[in-house]
């Protein structure tokens, strides 16, 4: 499978992950997120990271990086290379960290080889 044949999940995924009116009493950070990926949590991942993209302050490169590590950790690989091609589409540089999460998740599903 090539990168581009994988469908656009990520914004279906993300808005049907909860309750997007939970009100959060403190402000996200990546560490949350990284948790998530311990836990194979990776809706309530996707959760976090767009509840920093609807505040004030906007998701940090680690931030993005943990999301993409969640979903991988829990054998969500479309999810994970969806966020990625999300995120290429704005301003957002990618870490080697960023590429490897996906990379990493793409190939523990079996969905990227090396030819």
């Amino acid at each position: 499978m090539h990168l581009a044949d994988a469908p656009s999940t990520y914004p279906r995924v993300l808005h049907g992950c909860g309750s997007q009116s939970r009100v959060q009493a403190r402000r996200v950070s990546e560490k949350d997120i990284a948790e998530c990926g311990r836990k194979r949590a990776w809706r309530e991942a996707l959760h976090l990271l767009n509840s920093m993209e609807l505040s004030e302050s906007s998701p940090n490169l680690l931030a993005v990086t943990a999301a993409i590590t969640a979903c991988g950790n829990a054998e969500q690989w479309r999810a994970s290379l969806c966020l990625f091609r999300e995120k290429l589409q704005t301003r957002w540089t990618p870490t080697l960290d960023a590429y490897g999460a996906t990379l990493a998740a793409l190939s523990a599903a079996g969905q990227w080889t090396m030819t």
